[in-house]
């Protein structure tokens, strides 16, 4: 990776940078889970989701892909998995770690679902060897407002008469967890500590191990800082680019204006933090919230 495209950030500015974030911040969530230490955290996280749906099971991860890339045969949307995990029966559980409610559409789920059994059945092999998946969606908020835990999606069995005749046992299986949930159980207490940003006020002791690398370590932080991919710096580059360009057209000053402008909303729309956008173009936090307001994107 190429660590030249943005600057060294001291560590003064890199704690800053780190100050509020959790493990539903994507960049925290790269570090954590890229991290076979981390391992396991998410079969903890995995178990104490599926094992109602489950409960003879216990899932033992062997292997982790970070930002896992789908390539469809036709032109299509781009589609990375936040987290892939294949546990010791080469079963599949895609983990999406969803913070914003706009990023939360469950068309969008329905897609990436749809999208991860496409990879997973080759010429050779016929339809009885899908392994079953299962797609977990850990959203920040309650997706439904119901105050479940969780939410299952399946497909139904329904006659014409309206008769529900159960599960079709399709092998997939698509779970909606309810980050808001602080129940008083093991998951409850596990989504509680999720939330919180200071690993000193964790109490599950994997969470915390796994929080503190890139919140206390400096190699830990610098780390976290370089762990954006090439495609998001060149976002960057390209929002940059096309902006000003965008701009010159109402003269060079208007341009700059225009620019900055353009670069933060889409840069905050990419789940890029305020604090981090503030380093990248050198502008105070609060001048950024202005613009961010003027735009009702806060």
């Amino acid at each position: 990776m190429n660590k030249d495209v943005l600057p060294i950030p001291s560590i003064r500015e890199l704690e800053k940078m780190l100050r509020d974030k959790t493990i539903y911040d994507n960049l925290v969530m790269r570090t954590v889970f890229s991290d076979p230490e981390n391992y396991p955290m998410l079969e903890k996280l995995i178990n104490l989701v599926v094992k109602d749906i489950f409960p003879e099971r216990k899932i033992e991860i062997k292997s982790v892909s970070i930002e896992h890339p789908i390539k469809l045969s036709v032109p299509s949307k781009d589609i990375s998995m936040d987290v892939l995990a294949i546990d010791s029966d080469g079963m599949r559980f895609d983990l999406e770690v969803q913070k914003k409610p706009s990023d939360m559409s469950v068309k969008r789920i329905r897609f990436y679902s749809a999208a991860s059994d496409y990879e997973i059945l080759f010429v050779s092999q016929n339809y009885e060897d899908l392994k079953d998946s299962v797609m977990i969606v850990l959203c920040k908020k309650d997706l439904y407002g119901k105050g479940e835990p969780y939410y299952t999606l399946n497909r139904r069995v329904i006659g014409r008469s309206g008769k529900d005749y159960g599960n079709a046992n399709d092998g997939s299986i698509i779970i909606i967890v309810n980050g808001e949930y602080h129940g008083d159980d093991d998951l409850g207490r596990f989504l509680v500590d999720l939330l919180k940003p200071n690993p000193d006020d964790i109490k599950d002791p994997l969470i915390k191990r796994a929080m503190v690398r890139p919140k206390k370590e400096e190699k830990g932080m610098t780390s976290w800082f370089y762990e954006m991919s090439e495609s998001e710096k060149k976002k960057i580059e390209k929002a940059a680019t096309e902006s000003f360009n965008a701009g010159l057209s109402q003269g060079l000053s208007e341009g700059i204006k225009i620019s900055n402008s353009d670069i933060i909303k889409r840069l905050y729309k990419d789940n890029k933090e305020i604090a981090f956008i503030s380093y990248v173009l050198n502008l105070g936090e609060e001048e950024i919230k202005d613009i961010l307001r003027s735009e009702g994107l806060i």
